[in-house]
């Protein structure tokens, strides 16, 4: 049975972003999770990763300081602590989109390693559009080759 927000640590639950294009930077992210409202955002982790095709791009970890409390941002909350998953599309003009869901992965703090504060620097030429939930639905997304049959 999920957690109810009620019982969660104000910071909980960390947010993940499996695939964000390379070219976004953490504060990239963070003006866009202010910008969805859900709270105010401590810092991004952002892995860098490679997929199958040579494709780069970065695995994203939001981490809140708190999330707010309005009964929204609650429901909202509720559902990643099920495991739902939610579409933002940060680009309308061509459909953009993250998939948010509930972060597994332990905090650095929590696995023993040190977080260093810094800026947050962004792209000085990014559309500044604001992100919105998408409630049409879901949009197919491309499989991705097997790593095994890549040709070295």
């Amino acid at each position: 049975m999920a957690q109810r927000t009620s019982t969660l640590s104000s910071n909980e639950p960390s947010i993940c972003i499996p695939r964000v294009h390379k070219s976004f930077s953490d504060g990239m992210i963070i003006e866009g999770m202010n910008q969805l409202g859900y709270g105010e955002v401590e810092k991004v982790d952002m892995i860098h990763k490679t997929d199958a095709n040579d494709n780069e791009y970065y695995m994203a970890f939001i981490h809140f300081k708190h999330w707010n409390t309005d009964e929204e941002t609650s429901k909202q909350r509720d559902a990643f602590m099920r495991g739902d998953k939610q579409k933002i599309v940060y680009e309308e003009e061509t459909g953009a989109y993250w998939i948010l869901s509930k972060s597994y992965a332990k905090r650095r703090e929590e696995r023993g390693m040190k977080f260093q504060q810094g800026k947050y620097n962004t792209v000085p030429n990014a559309k500044a559009e604001k992100p919105y939930v998408d409630s049409d639905g879901w949009t197919s997304v491309p499989m991705k080759k097997h790593r095994a049959n890549k040709k070295y």
